[in-house]
């Protein structure tokens, strides 16, 4: 995480927030600092059956690409894309591959019509 912190100054003050011990925040980090999580919901994502996007930052410490795959599994409608040189927020460090991302997910869905903006 140090690394793309340092290649993404403008998430630095949020990443400290979410791993600082004082924060309740940091339960949200909790299984990518190897403690235990806080919640478990997994048997319960077969329930949820329209399709989904799972959208990751290769260098995401919350979420990130082992957590995108577990749910990528669990959800039976879930198309996975990892977008490689993001992190948390892949919507502000990759905002037009985000945007692509889920345009094209909208598209495949019926829901958006017309030119694709990729």
């Amino acid at each position: 995480m140090k690394n793309h912190v340092e290649d993404h100054p403008e998430v630095a003050g949020y990443a400290a927030a979410l791993t600082s011990p004082l924060r309740t925040l940091r339960m949200y980090a909790a299984p990518s600092l190897g403690e235990e999580s806080p919640f478990e919901v997994r048997d319960e994502l077969p329930v949820l059956t329209p399709p989904a996007l799972v959208l990751a930052g290769r260098h995401d410490f919350i979420c990130g690409p082992r957590w995108a795959d577990l749910l990528h599994v669990g959800l039976e409608e879930a198309e996975l894309t990892v977008l490689e040189e993001a992190g948390y927020l892949a919507h502000l460090e990759q905002p037009a591959q985000f945007d692509a991302c889920v345009l094209a997910f909208l598209h495949a869905q019926g829901v958006v019509r017309g030119l694709r903006n990729s």
